[in-house]
Protein backbone atom coordinates (compact mmCIF):
# COMPACT_ATOMS: atom_id res chain seq x y z
CA UNK A 1 0.00 0.00 0.00
CA UNK A 2 1.27 3.05 -0.79
CA UNK A 3 1.33 5.77 1.79
CA UNK A 4 0.44 9.57 1.48
CA UNK A 5 1.45 12.27 3.90
CA UNK A 6 -0.71 14.41 5.47
CA UNK A 7 1.62 17.70 4.00
CA UNK A 8 1.51 16.11 0.23
CA UNK A 9 -2.41 16.01 0.57
CA UNK A 10 -2.85 19.31 2.17
CA UNK A 11 -0.29 20.35 -0.97
CA UNK A 12 -2.60 19.14 -3.65
CA UNK A 13 -5.98 19.76 -2.15
CA UNK A 14 -4.50 23.44 -2.26
CA UNK A 15 -3.91 23.74 -5.80
CA UNK A 16 -6.67 22.67 -7.00
CA UNK A 17 -8.37 24.86 -5.47
CA UNK A 18 -6.45 27.61 -6.59
CA UNK A 19 -7.19 26.58 -10.05
CA UNK A 20 -10.47 26.54 -9.34
CA UNK A 21 -10.51 30.32 -7.73
CA UNK A 22 -8.22 31.06 -11.25
CA UNK A 23 -11.29 29.38 -13.23
CA UNK A 24 -14.05 31.25 -11.80
CA UNK A 25 -12.32 34.88 -12.00
CA UNK A 26 -12.22 34.16 -15.57
CA UNK A 27 -14.04 36.34 -18.34
CA UNK A 28 -17.70 34.83 -19.10
CA UNK A 29 -17.79 35.93 -22.95
CA UNK A 30 -21.88 35.05 -22.32
CA UNK A 31 -22.56 37.38 -20.05
CA UNK A 32 -24.72 40.57 -20.76
CA UNK A 33 -22.50 42.84 -19.81
CA UNK A 34 -19.80 41.64 -22.35
CA UNK A 35 -22.08 42.28 -25.41
CA UNK A 36 -21.41 45.18 -27.05
CA UNK A 37 -23.17 48.97 -26.61
CA UNK A 38 -26.46 49.79 -28.76
CA UNK A 39 -24.84 51.81 -31.65
CA UNK A 40 -26.27 54.90 -30.74
CA UNK A 41 -26.56 56.00 -34.57
CA UNK A 42 -29.12 53.62 -35.58
CA UNK A 43 -31.65 55.17 -32.26
CA UNK A 44 -33.53 58.17 -33.51
CA UNK A 45 -35.74 60.19 -30.81
CA UNK A 46 -36.20 58.59 -27.47
CA UNK A 47 -33.77 56.32 -27.88
CA UNK A 48 -35.95 53.85 -30.43
CA UNK A 49 -34.30 52.25 -33.19
CA UNK A 50 -34.91 54.35 -36.38
CA UNK A 51 -36.12 51.52 -39.23
CA UNK A 52 -35.72 54.39 -42.28
CA UNK A 53 -39.48 54.47 -43.30
CA UNK A 54 -41.77 57.46 -42.18
CA UNK A 55 -45.41 57.17 -41.82
CA UNK A 56 -47.87 60.02 -41.95
CA UNK A 57 -51.07 59.13 -39.56
CA UNK A 58 -54.58 58.17 -40.65
CA UNK A 59 -56.61 61.44 -41.39
CA UNK A 60 -59.07 59.69 -43.46
CA UNK A 61 -62.56 60.72 -42.30
CA UNK A 62 -65.31 58.13 -42.93
CA UNK A 63 -68.22 61.10 -43.09
CA UNK A 64 -71.90 59.28 -42.45
CA UNK A 65 -70.90 56.22 -44.36
CA UNK A 66 -73.98 54.31 -42.36
CA UNK A 67 -76.01 55.53 -44.66
CA UNK A 68 -79.73 54.03 -45.04
CA UNK A 69 -80.58 52.18 -48.46
CA UNK A 70 -82.42 53.40 -51.40
CA UNK A 71 -84.08 50.15 -51.24
CA UNK A 72 -84.73 46.87 -49.50
CA UNK A 73 -84.78 43.49 -50.41
CA UNK A 74 -87.26 40.83 -48.97
CA UNK A 75 -85.92 37.45 -49.52
CA UNK A 76 -88.89 34.68 -48.76
CA UNK A 77 -88.26 31.05 -48.50
CA UNK A 78 -90.84 28.96 -48.08
CA UNK A 79 -91.42 24.45 -48.21
CA UNK A 80 -92.83 21.45 -47.01
CA UNK A 81 -92.09 17.61 -46.95
CA UNK A 82 -94.66 14.97 -46.72
CA UNK A 83 -92.90 11.95 -44.90
CA UNK A 84 -93.43 8.69 -45.65
CA UNK A 85 -94.38 5.84 -44.45
CA UNK A 86 -97.08 7.51 -42.13
CA UNK A 87 -96.49 7.49 -38.92
CA UNK A 88 -92.68 6.73 -39.56
CA UNK A 89 -89.77 5.73 -38.99
CA UNK A 90 -89.33 7.66 -41.93
CA UNK A 91 -87.90 6.42 -45.05
CA UNK A 92 -88.52 8.87 -47.86
CA UNK A 93 -89.77 12.91 -49.03
CA UNK A 94 -91.60 14.39 -51.59
CA UNK A 95 -91.88 18.30 -51.64
CA UNK A 96 -91.97 21.71 -53.04
CA UNK A 97 -89.77 25.09 -52.00
CA UNK A 98 -90.52 28.46 -53.87
CA UNK A 99 -87.83 31.08 -53.64
CA UNK A 100 -89.56 34.67 -53.73
CA UNK A 101 -87.37 38.18 -54.00
CA UNK A 102 -89.18 41.30 -53.51
CA UNK A 103 -87.96 45.08 -53.96
CA UNK A 104 -88.90 47.25 -50.97
CA UNK A 105 -90.86 44.04 -50.34
CA UNK A 106 -93.37 44.92 -53.01
CA UNK A 107 -95.47 41.79 -54.62
CA UNK A 108 -95.52 44.22 -57.58
CA UNK A 109 -91.49 43.99 -57.95
CA UNK A 110 -90.79 40.91 -57.76
CA UNK A 111 -86.51 40.46 -58.11
CA UNK A 112 -86.57 36.85 -58.10
CA UNK A 113 -88.85 33.43 -58.49
CA UNK A 114 -87.78 30.34 -58.45
CA UNK A 115 -90.06 26.65 -57.70
CA UNK A 116 -88.40 23.72 -56.61
CA UNK A 117 -89.45 20.49 -56.39
CA UNK A 118 -88.06 17.87 -54.37
CA UNK A 119 -87.87 14.05 -53.58
CA UNK A 120 -85.37 12.57 -51.33
CA UNK A 121 -84.30 9.31 -49.09
CA UNK A 122 -83.23 8.60 -45.48
CA UNK A 123 -79.32 8.64 -44.56
CA UNK A 124 -78.64 6.19 -41.72
CA UNK A 125 -74.85 6.14 -42.43
CA UNK A 126 -71.93 8.55 -40.76
CA UNK A 127 -72.92 11.38 -42.42
CA UNK A 128 -76.30 11.30 -40.40
CA UNK A 129 -74.44 10.68 -37.35
CA UNK A 130 -72.42 13.69 -37.88
CA UNK A 131 -75.40 16.09 -36.90
CA UNK A 132 -75.50 15.72 -33.47
CA UNK A 133 -79.11 16.91 -32.90
CA UNK A 134 -80.94 15.45 -35.85
CA UNK A 135 -84.05 13.16 -35.22
CA UNK A 136 -83.16 11.93 -39.34
CA UNK A 137 -81.79 13.38 -42.13
CA UNK A 138 -82.26 12.65 -46.21
CA UNK A 139 -80.53 13.36 -49.36
CA UNK A 140 -83.12 15.50 -51.35
CA UNK A 141 -82.93 16.38 -54.70
CA UNK A 142 -84.09 19.44 -56.50
CA UNK A 143 -85.83 19.88 -59.49
CA UNK A 144 -85.99 23.66 -60.87
CA UNK A 145 -89.77 23.63 -61.96
CA UNK A 146 -89.38 27.64 -62.38
CA UNK A 147 -86.64 29.41 -63.01
CA UNK A 148 -87.55 33.10 -62.92
CA UNK A 149 -89.99 34.57 -66.07
CA UNK A 150 -93.52 35.82 -65.93
CA UNK A 151 -94.61 35.35 -62.61
CA UNK A 152 -98.22 35.99 -61.90
CA UNK A 153 -99.71 38.39 -59.85
CA UNK A 154 -101.21 37.71 -56.77
CA UNK A 155 -105.20 36.86 -57.33
CA UNK A 156 -104.50 36.30 -60.98
CA UNK A 157 -106.41 33.70 -63.05
CA UNK A 158 -105.28 32.36 -65.77
CA UNK A 159 -106.72 32.54 -69.26
CA UNK A 160 -106.91 28.76 -69.95
CA UNK A 161 -106.53 25.34 -69.09
CA UNK A 162 -102.87 25.73 -70.32
CA UNK A 163 -102.21 27.90 -67.01
CA UNK A 164 -101.85 31.12 -69.39
CA UNK A 165 -102.25 34.27 -68.08
CA UNK A 166 -103.45 37.56 -69.53
CA UNK A 167 -99.71 40.07 -70.07
CA UNK A 168 -101.46 42.33 -67.35
CA UNK A 169 -101.65 40.35 -65.35
CA UNK A 170 -97.78 39.12 -64.59
CA UNK A 171 -94.48 40.51 -64.20
CA UNK A 172 -91.48 39.36 -65.76
CA UNK A 173 -88.39 38.47 -62.51
CA UNK A 174 -85.15 37.06 -62.69
CA UNK A 175 -83.97 33.33 -62.27
CA UNK A 176 -81.44 31.61 -59.74
CA UNK A 177 -77.82 33.68 -61.48
CA UNK A 178 -79.61 36.96 -60.20
CA UNK A 179 -80.88 35.89 -56.80
CA UNK A 180 -79.55 37.34 -53.81
CA UNK A 181 -80.29 34.07 -51.62
CA UNK A 182 -77.07 31.95 -50.97
CA UNK A 183 -76.67 28.86 -51.79
CA UNK A 184 -79.49 27.98 -53.81
CA UNK A 185 -79.76 24.91 -55.41
CA UNK A 186 -79.09 24.03 -58.93
CA UNK A 187 -81.22 21.72 -60.89
CA UNK A 188 -80.49 17.94 -59.73
CA UNK A 189 -78.54 18.77 -57.00
CA UNK A 190 -78.41 16.07 -54.09
CA UNK A 191 -78.29 18.10 -50.59
CA UNK A 192 -77.93 16.35 -47.11
CA UNK A 193 -80.46 17.97 -45.00
CA UNK A 194 -81.41 16.82 -41.66
CA UNK A 195 -84.71 17.70 -38.93
CA UNK A 196 -83.83 18.54 -35.29
CA UNK A 197 -87.56 18.57 -33.74
CA UNK A 198 -86.27 20.00 -30.44
CA UNK A 199 -84.90 22.86 -32.04
CA UNK A 200 -87.63 23.17 -34.81
CA UNK A 201 -84.81 23.53 -37.01
CA UNK A 202 -83.92 22.25 -40.59
CA UNK A 203 -80.21 21.76 -40.98
CA UNK A 204 -77.97 21.87 -43.87
CA UNK A 205 -74.66 20.22 -44.47
CA UNK A 206 -72.60 22.41 -46.17
CA UNK A 207 -71.19 20.68 -49.28
CA UNK A 208 -69.85 17.46 -47.41
CA UNK A 209 -67.71 19.23 -45.17
CA UNK A 210 -69.42 17.73 -41.62
CA UNK A 211 -70.37 21.26 -40.67
CA UNK A 212 -74.33 21.41 -40.08
CA UNK A 213 -75.62 24.94 -40.88
CA UNK A 214 -79.41 25.78 -39.84
CA UNK A 215 -80.71 26.46 -42.49
CA UNK A 216 -84.90 26.74 -41.58
CA UNK A 217 -86.89 27.29 -39.07
CA UNK A 218 -90.10 24.47 -39.16
CA UNK A 219 -92.86 23.02 -37.50
CA UNK A 220 -93.40 18.63 -37.48
CA UNK A 221 -96.98 17.95 -37.82
CA UNK A 222 -97.64 14.16 -38.50
CA UNK A 223 -96.28 13.26 -41.43
CA UNK A 224 -96.00 16.77 -42.95
CA UNK A 225 -92.87 19.32 -42.33
CA UNK A 226 -93.50 22.93 -43.12
CA UNK A 227 -90.00 25.07 -43.02
CA UNK A 228 -89.56 28.63 -44.00
CA UNK A 229 -86.98 31.46 -43.98
CA UNK A 230 -87.89 35.09 -44.49
CA UNK A 231 -85.54 38.37 -44.20
CA UNK A 232 -85.10 41.99 -45.10
CA UNK A 233 -81.79 43.28 -46.48
CA UNK A 234 -80.59 46.94 -47.92
CA UNK A 235 -80.28 46.60 -51.35
CA UNK A 236 -79.04 48.62 -54.22
CA UNK A 237 -80.61 47.46 -57.86
CA UNK A 238 -78.21 47.46 -60.08
CA UNK A 239 -78.42 49.31 -63.16
CA UNK A 240 -79.99 48.14 -66.60
CA UNK A 241 -78.05 47.24 -69.13
CA UNK A 242 -77.80 48.44 -72.67
CA UNK A 243 -79.08 46.34 -75.21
Amino acid sequence: MTSISKNSLCSDVLAIAVLGVGCAAGDDSGKASSLPALDTALAGGGGRLDSGYEFSPDTFDPGELDQVPNNTLLIQHVGSWSLSPLGGPYRAVVGDLTVEEFIDGDDDLPWCWVVYAMTGEVVEDARAESCATCDFVFEIQYYVNVDGGFRPEDGAEPIDTGGNYDEDDVVETNGIDDCMSPELPRDGDRLLMGWSEDEETLYFEYYGSGIWLPWYSGELDFDRLDFSWVDEFGFVVPPEEDE
